[in-house]
Order: structure tokens, then sequence, then C-alpha cells
């Protein structure tokens, strides 16, 4: 304000300073000055150069005085913006919220294009915790600031993204800074700093305010997470349900994208992934086999690490595009009684933070969950154990009550898809010796040139193994390690148990499943399968010789069938030939007994003679004859019997007298005994007369001359025993098994010399079967041979009746009266 006074009055000054030198000037120059000069036009110039001053004065104290007014009013705009921004601080307690709003405060204050604000955590790492504006797309809340470039906002290459001005302010609340960034130049100064140091200060109580409630909220959150993971630990009998809980309950809590579950093997450094969200990620997915270290499994607290495998079995880091590591993990030991039984595992991006707090969370919800993880294990393991042995029983159960062996690969399917999840299930067999496989069932995923009813040879890696090579087999991995050159490498089938259907030399065959997913099966499962095979096994050998027996019976049905038919054809055509033959033989036969029994006739004896021998061979006919339509009726059904009550001794004496002529040629006897007095007896007398004449007859041809027949008869209760003997040539065991089958003779040199048809010893069986009896002999090459004959049927002496006025004329029908049966022949006038 001085200067511009002096300012002001300069012209005035120097106005008078050079009237006075003109008037104290010489003579010449004085009379100069008071004739130009009047006083008066002196006085006026001082004063207008006094008064222009004073002019000048009052516009530039004006425009001062506007000046400190618009200050005044600017600063007293930014005081009550920088109070309403430490008010809006201090009153809410969401930092989100209490950020968000100083960034849309501050525009009133200071220009900028970007804010960050960073927090030191407990580890030491600086973390983004809010930032507005020209972000790029990596940066987010919660990412961990790389200090290594030298930014306080973790921000790389500032100027090629065009920023040209920087303001950092520290934040001692937040243990951590507030940076502005600005397009502009020089943006930023003093008073820019001034600024923001009072918005630091008004601001600060309010954070540590929110941090400090943060901070509870957080604990409460905790506490209420590992109330609700507690309570499904105790609740909880499954494991997927309780890895479901803690994934939810923890991510609330820790920023992550991936939660994993490797479960121990016991007793072994073998590992499988029991939940792995993120598939793929490590290399790794749900059933995956893994190898753990030693290191790992020796390991009792919550380890970290960035972009390294977290089992550390030997993977590549994970870099993003500028080479840094693009994943941070977390691994906590699950430990039940100093006992390790498995890992849990979280990753998140390189950016978010998984630092102490995170790992002290996880190292908490470790110690809670093992032991729920533990009795979960043992209760799936105990359920799958239950689940198996009732599918093994409703197999064995299905296959010991099915003939059908598609029914039975249908329940094996079915149950095995319950306890051994597979992409092909398939049955293959084999006959011992053989070298090649039948395919027998597939269901699932189908391969060219391996359907159902295929025969292929057996080759390394297929669904058949080398014969005399490994049966028992299990392969697991990824296909290039084992098949890389076989067809299932084209639809992706990587996992491959086999069980064999039997062993040694009863092996038949084998159980195959596949699986799409690498080390999908373990050695329990093999042992599962090979328990299956073991338990099917007799069913489809059992089923398969059912189906081979149906198949052979229904061969042998339409044997039969054919057999039948030609039998019916046969008996068809004998029983027509029979009685072509008949009819005429017995015309011849009556006519030649007319002849021969003519006392008045006039032939010689030679003539008789002839006759006498066409009468023998006529006779032969007959019986011949005669045998062939009992045969034809047998076959038929037709032979029948026409019971009656007789006595025996008439027929023994009649079979005595007819036969000791008909042994007289051979110089044989017939030695006869039968029980003295009456005998009775209820049956067919002509077919019992025929019975026996054909045992005789057989006796005699057989026998050699003069040798003895002997015919015993005895009573044995109703029973009437008959037992002949001859010294014959006698039979062996072989050919008396088919003695008494139809047309069989014994084949050899002796029997040959003797006529015969075969019929007669089957006749006789069936007229014994009829009439309820049993017929059997005994005998021995070169000893005779001993017939044994049982007759029920023995009655008491029937009261005689009153003869019918008609009188009963009887045809007899034997090898005795050859001409018989008044339904095959007409009667013949003697």
């Amino acid at each position: 304000m001085t200067r511009d006074r002096l300012i002001a009055l300069a012209p005035a000054s120097f106005a008078l300073i050079v009237m006075l030198i003109l008037d104290t000037a010489p003579l010449n120059w004085a009379v100069v000055n008071q004739e130009s000069w009047p006083a008066s036009l002196q006085s006026l110039v001082v004063l207008a150069t006094l008064g222009g001053g004073i002019a000048w004065y009052a516009i530039r104290r004006a425009q001062a005085t506007a000046r400190e007014l618009a200050d005044f009013q600017r600063a007293d705009e930014e005081r009550r913006t920088v109070a309403a921004i430490g008010l809006g601080a201090n009153w809410d307690l969401d930092l989100e919220r209490v950020y968000s709003r100083v960034a849309n405060d501050l525009r009133g204050l200071v220009a900028y294009d970007r804010i960050a604000i960073t927090s030191a955590s407990p580890d030491g790492k600086m973390n983004m915790v809010f930032i507005h504006g020209d972000a790029l797309p990596e940066e987010h809340n919660g990412g961990v600031i790389d200090l290594s470039i030298g930014e306080p906002d973790g921000l790389r290459h500032a100027a090629s993204l065009g920023f040209r001005s920087k303001l950092t302010v520290p934040i001692p609340a937040a243990s951590g800074a507030l940076t502005l960034r600005s397009k502009n130049l020089n943006a930023y100064g003093p008073r820019e700093l001034d600024l923001m140091r009072q918005v630091v200060a008004q601001i600060s109580p309010g954070l540590a305010n929110a941090r400090l409630f943060q901070s509870s909220q957080r604990q409460v959150q905790e506490r209420t997470a590992l109330a609700e993971i507690g309570r499904a630990a105790t609740g909880e009998r499954r494991l997927e349900p309780l890895f479901h809980v803690v994934r939810e309950s923890l991510s609330a809590l820790i920023d992550f994208d991936h939660m994993g579950v490797i479960l121990a093997e016991p007793m072994s450094k073998r590992g499988r992934v029991a939940h792995w969200t993120a598939e793929g990620l490590a290399g790794l997915r749900d059933g995956d086999e893994v190898s753990l270290e030693s290191k790992v499994l020796e390991s009792t607290t919550v380890t970290t690490s960035h972009g390294l495998d977290p089992l550390e079995l030997g993977g590549q880091a994970e870099l993003d595009h500028d080479g840094h590591e693009a994943r941070s993990w977390l691994r906590a030991p699950l430990i039940v009684r100093q006992r390790l039984i498995g890992l849990m595992i979280l990753s998140a991006p390189v950016g978010i933070a998984l630092g102490e707090e995170e790992c002290r969370l996880l190292q908490q919800v470790s110690l809670q969950v093992a032991p729920a993880i533990d009795n979960a294990r043992l209760n799936a393991d105990l359920e799958r154990q239950a689940e198996e042995r009732r599918a093994i029983a409703a197999i064995g159960l299905a296959a010991n009550s099915d003939l059908s062996l598609e029914n039975i690969y249908e329940s094996v399917a079915d149950e095995l898809a319950s306890v051994l999840p597979y992409d092909r299930f398939s049955v293959v067999y084999t006959a011992p010796g053989q070298q090649e496989y039948e395919i027998a069932y597939v269901r699932g995923v189908e391969v060219a040139g391996y359907h159902v009813g295929d025969r292929v040879p057996p080759r390394q890696h297929d669904d058949f193994p080398i014969i005399d090579g490994q049966v028992r087999m299990l392969r697991t991995g990824t296909l290039e390690d084992h098949l890389s050159q076989h067809i299932h490498r084209e639809v992706g089938l990587l996992s491959w148990a086999q069980a064999p259907l039997g062993a040694g030399s009863r092996l038949n065959g084998f159980l195959s499943i596949r699986s799409r997913q690498a080390n999908a099966y373990t050695p329990h499962d093999l042992d599962l399968l090979e328990r299956v095979a073991n338990q099917v096994a007799p069913a489809i050998q059992n089923a398969r010789l059912f189906a081979e027996e149906r198949e052979l019976r229904q061969q042998l049905d339409q044997q039969n069938h054919e057999l039948h038919e030609a039998n019916q054809a046969r008996s068809r055509f004998l029983s027509t030939v029979s009685h072509e033959l008949k009819t005429p033989l017995t015309i011849v036969s009556g006519f030649i007994n007319m002849i021969t029994k003519n006392p008045s006739g006039n032939l010689d004896p030679e003539q008789l003679d002839t006759l006498h021998i066409i009468q023998r061979n006529t006779a032969r006919l007959s019986f011949l004859i005669n045998d062939i339509l009992d045969i034809s009726r047998v076959d038929a059904g037709t032979f029948s019997l026409s019971p009656d009550d007789f006595e025996l001794v008439d027929l023994f004496t009649e079979l005595d007298d007819s036969f000791q002529a008909f042994l007289h040629d051979k110089r044989q006897k017939l030695v006869a005994n039968w029980p003295a007095g009456p005998i009775w007896m209820h049956a067919d007398r002509n077919r019992l007369a025929q019975l026996l004449s054909n045992i005789l007859s057989n006796a005699s041809k057989y026998s050699p001359p003069g040798s003895v027949v002997e015919m015993n008869a005895t009573v044995d209760g109703d029973d009437l025993q008959i037992v002949i003997t001859d010294q014959g040539m006698g039979i062996s065991k072989e050919d008396q098994e088919k003695l008494f089958t139809a047309f069989y003779r014994v084949d050899n040199e002796k029997t040959r010399e003797v006529p015969g048809t075969g019929l007669g010893l089957f006749i006789a069986r069936s007229i014994t079967e009829m009439h309820a009896g049993t017929i059997h002999l005994e005998s021995e090459p070169g000893t005779g041979t001993t017939v044994h004959i049982t007759l029920p049927g023995l009655i008491k002496e029937p009261v005689a009746l009153e003869e019918d006025s008609e009188t009963h004329i009887e045809i007899p029908r034997s090898r005795l009266y050859p001409d018989a049966d008044m339904d095959d022949i007409p009667m013949s006038a003697d």
C-alpha cells in the first residue's frame, strides 16, 4: 500500500519540482517561465497531477480490496469444504463411502484426473484401498501396491499415460498416503499441498474411527463365519456341502476366486483332489491324484506363494503380460491328532492381497474343519463301503436268480455305475484255448470295430489283454502315457480298469470299465471291480452253459421231431405192408392146411413133405408179420391188452407140448417146472403166451444142439416169477443195455448164422411193462443167459358164471397161433 501511495504522489511531486526549478532559474529562464507558464497554469498542473495520482491510488486500492475479498471468500469456501469433508469423514463409518465422498468433494478444492489412497497392511505390504478417475484395468480396491517401482500409488509409466503432475500427502491414521495426479503441467503447488494437508488432518479422526469400526466388524464377521463353519463341521456328514459352507463363509472375509482341498492317502505320499473350484488351475481337477513332497507333509503352518505350484509339484509359475507372477496362494495343513489328513488351498490373482490376516483366518478355519473333514471322509468311506456291499449283493442276487446273459449284464452295468462311474463298460469272453475274444456287452461310448458280437484278436491296450499276459489291469493318467497310437485316443477314454472273469484254465472273459477322466480309478476301485467279477463269473458261466444247453436242446428237439416223423412214417409203412402181406399169406396158409388135412387126397409123400415145408415157412413168415404189426402198434400207441381170468397150468402145459416139437429139430430139450394145482391169473392170456414164446424161442435159437432150456415158474404172493435159462453163447454187458431195443441184434459171427429180426425181446418187454411187470436178464459171454420175469395179477379161483347162449370164441395170438386178430385178418376155413 505504501508503494501505491508513493506512485500516486509521484506525478504531483515531479510537477512541483519542475516549477521550483523554473522559479529559481536565471532571469532569462524566469522571464520565459513567467511569460509562458502563468501561475494559474502551474497550479492547475500541480493539482491535475495530484488528482491523477490520487485517482490511480483509489483504483489500485479498490482492486486490492476486491482481490482480498475474493481471496477471503475462496479461503472461506475452502475452509467450509475442508470442514465438510472432515464432517463427512467423521460422520460415516464406512471407509468406502468416506473415500468416495472425499474424492467428490476434493474436486472443489484441487483439480485432479486420478486419486488413489493406499494403506499399509500388518505384513508390511501396501494395499490399494481406493482409486477413482483414470484407473488401469488391473487396478482395483484391495490390490497390492508394487513399491519396487518407486511410486506411492504403484502407477507405472505415469508420463506415458499423460499424467504430468503429482501430489502425495501421507495419511498417518491409515498408515498410508493420498496421491493426486493431473494431466496439466505444474498443476500443484504449496497452496494445494496445504489444502491436502488440511483435508488429511480433517479426515484422519474419521478414518481412524472407520478403520476401528471396520476392524470390529471384521471380527464380528470372522466370528460369524467361524460359527457357521463350526455348525457345518459338527452337523454335516458329507464333504461337498461342508466345502460349500467353508467357501461361502470365507468369501465374505477373503478376496479369492479359487478354493481347493486335497486329502492325503493314509500311509503314503499320495493325495487326491477332493474339491477344486477352478478346474484346470495348476493342471488339477476333482479326483486327480497328486504326489505330496516331504516338506509339504511336514508343514504345520499356513504358507504363502505367488505364481508357483502350491503343491510344489514342479509346475511353472504363471506370469502376467508384464512378466510378473499372476496368482497368489495360501496353503493350510489339515491336521488331526498330529496327523496330516490333507491341505486347504486358496488362490487369487496376484493383485489381491493374501497376507497375514488371511493366513491367520485360514489357519483357524483349517483347525476347525480338519476333524470334520476327517469324520466326513470316514463317513463317506463307510457309506461307500455300504454302497459297494449293496451293489455287490444286488449284482449277486440278480446274477444267481436269472439265467439270461443280457439281464445279468444289464444288472452289472446298472449297479457298477453307482459305485464306479464309467463312460464305457464292456464284457468280453472266450472259450479256453480260444485265440480271439467276442464282445458280449457294451454300454456307453461306442468305439468303431468294438461292438457287441464282434470278434477281435487279443492285442495290448485294447479292451482285451494278451491271453497269456496280465489279466488284472489298471491304467490311469493321460492317454498319451500308455496308448499313444490306440484308437481310444480319438474318443478320449483316459482311464481303464479291468478284472478277469474266472482264473487260470477257467478264465472265460473280462469286465472292463473306462473313463474320460484322467486318474479316474484307484487300486481300491480295481479290487472292487475284481470282487464284482468274482461274484458274477459263475453266474455268467452258468448262463452261458444254459444258453448252450438250450440251443442244444432245441437242436435235439428238432432232431427228435424229425426222428419221430420218420418213425411215424416207418410205422405207417410197416403197418401198411404187414396188412397187405398178411391177407394173401393167411389165404395161402389156409389152403395148404386144407390140402394137408384132407385124408382123401392123392398126394404122394414127397409132395406132402414139400407142402409141410411151405407150411412151416408160411408160419414163420406169419410170425414175422405179426411181430411187425405189434411194433407198429407200440409206436402208434394202439398196442393193448385184453385181460381175463385164466388158469396158468393149462398155458404152461400148452407151451411145454408145443415147444417140445419146436426143439426136436435141434435135439434140444425143454425142462419146465411150475407149481402143482390150479393157479389163476388176471392177465391177457394170448399176450402172456406171446411173451413166453418169444423168450423160449430166443433161448432155443442161440443155444447149441443137444442143450437144455429150463423154464421155472414160482408164486411169490400175488406175483408170478418166471425164470428161463439157456446154455447159449451169452451176451456181453455192452450188448445187454441195448438188447431190448427194437431191431437190435448182437453182431458177431455166431449171431449172424441165426435168423431173426431183433423184435422178440422188444415185444416181450412191452408186454411185461403193460402188465406192470419187470423183465431183466443175467448173462456172461460163453455161459448162457438167464431171463427173470415178474408179473403181478395172481388171483384166487374165480366163481363160475352161467355161459351165455352165444359161445365166446377166443382167437389165439402168439407164435403158437400165428393166425390172430379178427381186425387184422379175415377168418379162414380149415
